[in-house]
């Protein structure tokens, strides 16, 4: 909105703004410090606009205008990066992070994020510390910021320094943040903020020029550092720490550490996104509002990772930096245009180091100078992240090619897709059998028999829990796979493990029923008739339901997936070799695109694990199958489908008897009508007659 004064109101301060814009720093306190910098800076308009000045006059009011604002001449971009204010940092400055500072507070440019994601080293932290420093400079060297920002008088004027906890904001932020204040003379660090307020009365009073003061002993329990004109420092670790405050400016670094802390994506992105929504809120798009996102390339999984990549760009407020060292640093080369091949991964395949780019698409290739050739023959994976600059999937992910999951599932198939409920306050009998009965049997009479090849043995196993987390029931069986050779039909010795049906069971706020957990397998066992050779418990808590199941001619057992590789490797190997088949369950296939391999913190041996994260409750969740994140960050399903695979692996597919049926995915499912032509077909077949009509 424009500021409206009047003539005389112009006139009268004209004289006294004259005297200011040519250097008379007294005025200001004597005659204008009660008026309106927004009216100062009309009548200043005013000045400019005179037809009586002449071109040179005119520039030199304009050179001076600083003076309406600030105390003292504020520095350039370029002058900031001197020794005057930063020192003996002036000689340690990358020319490409000087490039990077001066490009971001290009005022002909609409930069106000700073998307930080180039290779390792490249000086992210650094240039994230300067142009912190640059904007406080600004602010401690106004008249009154909070005027000038249009800021309540009790507003605190905030920069945050935000990592996953608070030792590492200070660490990564901090630390490098004190360090170049105290190798430069233009900041004065005081003892306490007593001292600071009275030197700072005193550069009033007496207009000292070229010093600010700062003092780590701020009276704010959150802050770690103040500077002239009330300007406070932060850390940050959470989102609700950013309530409350108005943010000039905020830094959020490397986001792996968060994802290592178990904080999920979808908290990350909330906080980078709040942090700019409330950095636009105060400061409504000006100059001096900045963010900067410093992170480095780490997994192409991760929304960061991919709003860095395919996003920021998009956002014409954000400047970006992306690259390789090769890129920015090819003085570090000695030969920079001798070059290998490397694919960077797609498609569910990963990165290799290549002989013959023959077969790959240019855009699939990377071409690496052969000085860093061994960096990446040693460790592929974290060389792209690294110094290529690129972000891949997780170093120990299970699977890295998502088709060969969604290969698994045949839609065909009768599956139970969600979960059902069984809280410990229902009854258990028949709760569970009730709930899946109807979707998974078919009635013949008074009975019921399971709708796909139901005299066929099968084993189960039970992933068991008590509250919280899921409990998950996996029926599994084996067939022969079929191998066309010539006009043939031959069965090879390859396995197909079918999972019948998976049970997530939830107990959706209270604890699971673990008595109708036991009585389900009764149910299926006597009311369903499955033929079970063989079932298992993951845990010794289950001792009193492996008795009871006994007691009815099952033969039970313990089975822990955790205790050895075995029965993941079993299940990982299948699922490559497309060997395993099973109806849609959506907790199982994003369970599968969690799994990945880590070791145990006491003896180092390797475990399969789930990626760290938030877990996605099934109350009101999304259940859609290409978008669902239910499964996501877990593993309880999957240890039910590993545990009942490893015991048909044991039990059913080392005996041949038990491989007299051939698996056919057209088959699964005949209707009424599919029926009757079959039969027909055979009828034909034989050689006998049938109506016409039929």
């Amino acid at each position: 909105m424009d500021v409206i004064i009047d003539q005389k109101e112009i006139m009268d301060n004209l004289p006294v703004l004259m005297d200011l814009l040519q250097g008379d720093m007294s005025v200001f306190k004597e005659r204008l410090q009660g008026i309106d910098l927004d009216k100062l800076q009309t009548a200043l308009q005013f000045i400019v606009d005179n037809e009586k000045l002449t071109e040179v006059q005119k520039s030199d009011l304009l050179a001076n205008s600083w003076r309406v604002n600030y105390r003292e001449k504020p520095p350039t971009p370029e002058e900031f990066l001197t020794s005057k204010y930063i020192g003996r940092m002036e000689d340690h400055i990358y020319p490409r992070v000087r490039q990077w500072f001066l490009e971001f507070f290009n005022e002909s440019k609409p930069y106000r994020n700073a998307v930080l994601y180039s290779f390792i080293g490249s000086g992210k932290s650094t240039l994230a510390v300067l142009i912190n420093l640059y904007i406080c400079t600004h602010l401690a060297l106004m008249r009154d910021p909070k005027k000038y920002l249009n800021q309540a008088p009790s507003a605190i004027l905030a920069f945050v320094l935000c990592s996953y906890n608070l030792k590492k904001a200070s660490e990564i932020l901090l630390e490098p943040f004190i360090n170049m204040l105290e190798v430069s003379d233009f900041f004065i660090k005081m003892r306490t903020r007593e001292d600071m307020i009275k030197m700072e009365k005193q550069y009033q009073e007496d207009h000292i020029h070229g010093k600010i003061f700062w003092t780590t002993a701020s009276v704010q329990g959150a802050s770690v550092m103040q500077f002239s004109n009330g300007l406070h420092f932060k850390l940050v670790s959470s989102v609700q720490n950013l309530l409350g405050l108005t943010i000039i400016c905020g830094t959020m670094t490397e986001l792996a550490f968060f994802r290592e802390a178990g904080k999920s994506d979808s908290y990350i992105m909330r906080f980078f996104n709040d942090l700019k929504r409330r950095i636009d809120s105060r400061m409504k798009g000006g100059y001096w509002g900045r963010s900067i996102l410093d992170s480095s390339p780490n997994d192409l999984e991760s929304p960061v990772d991919k709003y860095c990549i395919f996003d920021a760009d998009k956002d014409f407020s954000n400047y970006v930096i992306r690259g390789s060292r090769w890129d920015w640093v090819p003085e570090d080369y000695r030969f920079i245009n001798d070059r290998f091949p490397v694919f960077k991964g797609g498609n569910g395949k990963p990165p290799t180091i290549l002989t013959n780019t023959e077969g790959y698409q240019p855009d699939d290739i990377l071409w690496v100078p052969k000085q860093d050739y061994q960096i990446f023959h040693d460790d592929l994976t974290k060389s792209l992240k690294d110094i290529a600059g690129i972000p891949q999937g997780n170093l120990d992910k299970i699977f890295y090619d998502y088709e060969k999951i969604e290969n698994c599932f045949v839609t065909s198939m009768k599956s139970v897709y969600f979960c059902i409920k069984a809280d410990a306050r229902m009854p258990p009998y028949e709760l569970i059998w009730r709930q899946i009965r109807d979707e998974l049997f078919v009635k013949s009479g008074s009975s019921y028999h399971f709708y796909y090849k139901p005299r066929i043995p099968r084993v189960f196993h039970i992933d068991q829990s008590v509250s919280n987390d899921m409990t998950a029931i996996a029926f599994c069986h084996v067939e022969r796979k079929p191998q066309s050779v010539g006009n043939s039909l031959d069965i090879i010795k390859d396995v197909i493990y079918v999972v019948d049906f998976v049970v997530p069971v939830h107990p959706f706020g209270g604890r699971i029923n673990l008595d109708a957990i036991r009585e389900f397998i009764t149910d299926v066992y006597s009311l369903g008739g499955i033929p079970i050779v063989k079932g298992s418990f993951d845990t010794f808590q289950s001792e009193a339901a492996i008795q009871h199941l006994e007691r009815y001619g099952i033969e039970m057992e313990h089975l822990s997936v955790d205790d050895s590789l075995d029965p993941y490797m079993t299940l990982t190997q299948i699922v490559e070799q497309g060997n395993l088949k099973l109806g849609r369950n959506i907790f199982f296939r994003n369970n599968l695109r969690s799994l990945r391999m880590s070791q145990t913190k006491i003896a180092h041996k390797l475990k399969i694990d789930h990626s760290l994260g938030d877990t996605i409750m099934p109350s009101g969740a999304d259940y859609t199958w290409e978008t669902s994140l239910l499964g996501i960050n877990a593993k309880d399903v999957s240890d039910a489908v590993a545990g009942a695979i490893y015991n048909a692996k044991m039990n059913l597919a080392t005996n041949g008897s038990n491989l007299i049926q051939t698996w056919d995915e057209t088959q699964i499912i005949l209707t009424s009508d599919q029926i009757k032509k079959k039969a027909l077909e055979l009828v034909k077949s034989m050689g006998f007659l049938y109506p016409v009509s039929a």
